[in-house]
């Protein structure tokens, strides 16, 4: 009975990450490089302004409900969600109604409110050993882009369509998170809103840290470049970001236990994660010729060019790995603002840098601009998660196998994309 309902996990979960690994790509086959990269840019602000105006809120949840010494209220944090969701989903409708329903402002502020309820549940799934389910619906927003998208392609007419699947989509969060809230709320407390929000500010701030550094790539393009460029990027992006399946499946399998473990246990097992999406890294690198005819026309197109940039980007999963493992550490020892705070220092002045470096290589051509950026990109990573680490040490947290691993496994696979570019 234990081996099969494992098979049942793995088989569940396969197909829940499989949903959120397809989406985009589909999305890209249907709609324009043009219209797939203004999705791609909205989706990118909306995960930054999902945890700047969400304040850290859904962060929050695995400390309120596993956490004993946490005494933030769940009803009062539900109900700050709906105000806030409600709020943007209004101002995304307006967007559509006054500017035309298909522009990036409305898409963000449509977007940021879904992401704000998809992340509150996702995480409560989770918290409460639901992994499969918290997949799903983490694959929520651009799964409903796909039926959009489809509707878009089949029936010939304007991309409105994507608007209003994420509209609907809306709506649906927001019935849902309405009537969890009706069913557990209590006194209303204004001073029980400020300690919620107390509670997520340090933890938006690592998020927002987070978001800035794996969605650099999509908001610099996008600022810098145009949506074309954001489009070529987020096709191979999408594609060379496969092994953080492996990420995912070790990461939500060992959710709970992050919150529980020990120090000595975690320093034991938390570098199993690093090695897990280092090895699907390398075991896509190597399976990429094989799989690439069923990924469809766009990802074919982009990759024959950016094959080397995509190969770099897969590299990068391994930090973006080790970067998320430290995250939950700082979140669970609660020194996640103290660690943000060190690392903002760093990183503001760098995605300045390496904006002003995109845009001086834009005018050398597409191609030559993403070489470039990605190259910058992943020296900034390197350099973040070292900084990361360094604001760990110095307040007396000490993983040097997680961090060696993380270093390690990167340099693997760079090393093996150079090689693949030498041979070729």
């Amino acid at each position: 009975m234990a081996v099969r309902g494992y098979l049942v996990y793995v088989a569940g979960f396969g197909v829940a990450r499989g949903a959120l690994f397809l989406s985009p790509i589909i999305l890209a086959n249907l709609l324009s490089i043009e219209s797939y990269g203004a999705i791609e840019l909205a989706h990118s602000l909306a995960s930054l302004g999902a945890v700047v105006i969400g304040v850290g809120l859904p962060a929050t949840v695995p400390l309120i409900l596993l956490r004993e010494e946490v005494h933030q209220r769940w009803d009062t944090m539900l109900l700050l969600v709906l105000a806030l969701s409600a709020l943007l989903l209004t101002m995304g409708l307006t967007l559509a109604a006054s500017i035309g329903p298909f522009n990036v402002a409305a898409l963000v502020s449509l977007a940021t409110s879904v992401l704000i309820l998809q992340g509150v549940w996702a995480t409560t799934l989770k918290s409460n050993g639901k992994s499969t389910s918290a997949v799903f619906l983490e694959a929520g927003f651009w799964s409903v882009c796909v039926i959009g998208g489809a509707a878009v392609f089949f029936a010939s007419s304007p991309d409105q369509a994507v608007i209003w699947a994420v509209v609907a989509y809306g709506v649906g969060l927001l019935a849902f998170t309405t009537t969890r809230y009706t069913a557990v709320r209590a006194r209303f407390s204004l001073a029980d809103c400020i300690d919620n929000l107390v509670l997520g500010a340090p933890l938006m701030l690592a998020s927002v840290l987070t978001i800035l550094v794996s969605s650099t790539g999509r908001l610099v393009l996008g600022l810098v470049v145009g949506a074309e460029a954001v489009g070529a990027y987020g096709i191979v992006f999408r594609v060379s970001a496969l092994p953080l399946v492996g990420h995912q499946i070790l990461i939500i399998g060992f959710f709970r236990f992050m919150f529980s473990w020990d120090h000595r246990v975690l320093t034991r097992r938390s570098p199993l994660i690093v090695w897990g999406v280092t090895s699907a890294a390398l075991v896509f690198m190597l399976a990429v010729d094989v799989i690439k005819p069923l990924l469809g026309t766009a990802f074919n197109e982009a990759f024959r060019i950016y094959r080397l940039e995509g190969f770099i980007i897969l590299a990068q999963t391994v930090l973006w790995s080790a970067i998320a493992v430290n995250d939950l550490l700082n979140s669970r020892l609660q020194i996640a603002g103290q660690v943000a705070r060190n690392c903002i220092i760093f990183l503001l002045p760098a995605l300045i840098a390496i904006a002003f470096v995109t845009h001086l290589q834009s005018g050398s051509g597409l191609a030559a601009s993403l070489r470039v950026f990605v190259v910058c990109h992943s020296l900034l990573m390197l350099a973040y998660y070292a900084t990361q680490c360094h604001a760990m040490f110095l307040r007396g947290t000490v993983y040097v196998r997680l961090w060696g691993s993380a270093v390690g496994g990167f340099a693997i696979v760079l090393a093996g994309a150079l090689l693949d570019h030498m041979l070729r």
